[in-house]
C-alpha cells in the first residue's frame, strides 16, 4: 500500500513541474521620449541645405511624427527618412524670402509604447533675413484660482490657420522671433492637464493682434 502513495506522489510532482507558465514580461515603459538634438541649430538659414535632422531620446512610431509635426508657413513637398532614432526632414519647396519658419514638434508624436513626447517643441528657422518681431504681455484671471494651473497660447494667422503652440507656468508671456503679420492669439488655463483647450469648463480668452515691431 505505501508503494501505491508514493508512486502517485511521485506522478503529481512530475505533472506540476511539467506545467508551463505565461511569461510574466518587464515593467511597462512610462518614460517619455525627447528631442535631444537638431541641425542645424536654430535661427539658421534653411534655403542652404533644405534639410534637418531631429533626434530623440528613444524609438519614435513614424506615423506619430507626421501626424506631430507642423511647419508654418507650409512647405508641401516634404520627405521624412530616417537614421536609427533621428528624422531627416527633406524639401524642395521654394521659400518665401526674409520669413521665418516655425517647426512645431507636439506631443501627438509618441514613443514605440506611445508614450507622448515630454514637451511642445518649437524650432525657429529662417530664409534669409531672421525676423525679430515680438508680442509679449500679462494674463490677467476672473477667478485668482486659475492662476496655479498651467496656461498654453496657440498662435494663428488672422484666418485662423496654426502656427505654433506654447505653455507657461506663470501670467506673463513672450513671443519672439515673430513674422510682422497680424495674428490671432488663444490662451486658456489648463484645470485638467490633458494639453487641450475644454469648452466652458476652463477659462479661455481670444485676441487678435496687428503686429508692427513689438507690441
Amino acid at each position: 500500500m505505501k508503494k501505491v502513495f508514493s508512486l502517485l506522489f511521485i506522478l503529481v510532482v512530475i505533472l506540476s513541474c511539467g506545467k508551463k507558465k505565461s511569461p510574466t514580461g518587464g515593467k511597462d515603459d512610462k518614460i517619455k521620449p525627447k528631442i535631444i538634438l537638431i541641425d542645424p541649430q536654430e535661427f539658421s538659414d534653411i534655403n542652404l541645405d533644405k534639410t534637418i535632422k531631429v533626434t530623440f531620446s528613444k524609438h519614435i512610431d513614424k506615423k506619430s511624427f507626421q501626424n506631430g509635426l507642423y511647419i508654418y508657413p507650409p512647405i508641401s513637398d516634404i520627405k521624412i527618412q530616417w537614421e536609427n532614432d533621428t528624422a531627416v526632414i527633406v524639401f524642395h519647396d521654394s521659400l518665401q524670402k526674409n520669413t521665418n519658419y516655425y517647426f512645431n514638434f507636439t506631443d501627438r508624436i509618441k514613443g514605440w509604447h506611445f508614450n507622448a513626447l515630454d514637451k511642445n517643441y518649437v524650432c525657429v528657422f529662417r530664409s534669409g533675413k531672421l525676423q525679430e518681431n515680438s508680442i509679449y504681455g500679462k494674463i490677467s484671471f476672473e477667478k485668482t484660482s486659475d492662476v496655479k494651473y498651467p496656461i498654453f497660447l496657440n498662435l494663428l494667422t488672422e484666418d485662423s490657420l496654426f502656427i505654433f503652440k506654447k505653455n507657461y507656468s506663470n501670467s506673463n508671456f513672450k513671443l519672439n522671433y515673430l513674422n510682422n503679420n497680424k495674428y490671432v492669439l488663444r490662451i486658456f488655463s489648463d484645470k485638467n492637464s490633458n494639453n487641450y483647450y475644454d469648452f466652458i469648463k476652463e477659462p479661455f480668452c481670444e485676441k487678435k493682434s496687428e503686429l508692427l515691431k513689438k507690441q
